[in-house]
């Protein structure tokens, strides 16, 4: 299997590519290819993990951005791409072990009964990547309901994983917002069972949130990778 860890990302968000390039990206097995991909105006020199591609940089061209990617990994004969918002904390073994290949297009759902999921990361098999390169582009910027409605009508419905987490930073006691928040599971469950979290929250400063960040990767991430490889020993 040939497998594609595809970071979206643009030419302002270097303060979190620099954070994931620091923390699990370097706990990705060599088998698996991460590349961080840009589009048209990113004025640097592109590095040896990224690619810039000939499509709108602008979060208003995320569903031009994500096609273009498709492509990319096509023409690169990948079997299965993960889509991931830069702002993601993942644990790679546990996301790899996860049995996303056992279908075309898994994610988590932003409902229940929902079709479509959370954009942070969802999975494309190739026979979904090879629908979606030849989609017309829809008129907004939610790349996941237009991947996930494009699908559908080719027969391919999200298979729900709740092992993705929408990550909050509740605990830095800064959540502003009183809407009941949505959850990745039952409250009762264990913060062990994830190995995705997105920093999600718009009332939080960013810097607060990158704090966030290291600080889930070092608990939830490099600690229990540590813990399994000593019980491998």
């Amino acid at each position: 299997m040939k497998i594609l860890i595809a970071i979206v990302s643009c030419h302002t968000r270097s303060g979190w590519t620099d954070l994931v390039r620091s923390t699990w990206v370097k706990l990705v097995p060599s088998t698996v290819d991460v590349i961080f991909f840009y589009g048209r105006g990113t004025v640097k020199v592109a590095l040896e993990d990224e690619i810039v591609l000939d499509c709108d940089d602008s979060y208003q061209g995320l569903p031009d951005k994500v096609q273009s990617i498709i492509r990319w990994a096509l023409n690169h004969e990948y079997d299965y791409l993960l889509k991931c918002d830069d702002d993601v904390v993942l644990s790679p073994h546990k996301i790899l072990a996860s049995g996303f290949e056992k279908s075309d297009f898994t994610a988590h759902r932003c409902a229940e009964n929902s079709h479509v999921p959370w954009g942070f990361n969802y999975w494309l098999s190739n026979r979904a990547m090879r629908i979606m390169a030849t989609k017309d582009l829809p008129q907004g910027n939610n790349d996941e309901a237009w991947v996930a409605h494009s699908l559908i009508k080719e027969g391919i419905y999200l298979n729900h994983d709740p092992r993705y987490n929408l990550h909050y930073g509740r605990n830095l006691g800064l959540y502003t917002d009183k809407r009941p928040l949505r959850r990745s599971a039952p409250a009762s469950s264990k913060s062990s069972m994830y190995f995705s979290w997105c920093m999600h929250n718009h009332d939080v400063p960013e810097e607060l949130m990158q704090k966030e960040f290291k600080r889930v990767f070092e608990k939830e991430v490099k600690t229990q990778n540590a813990l399994s490889n000593m019980l491998h020993i």
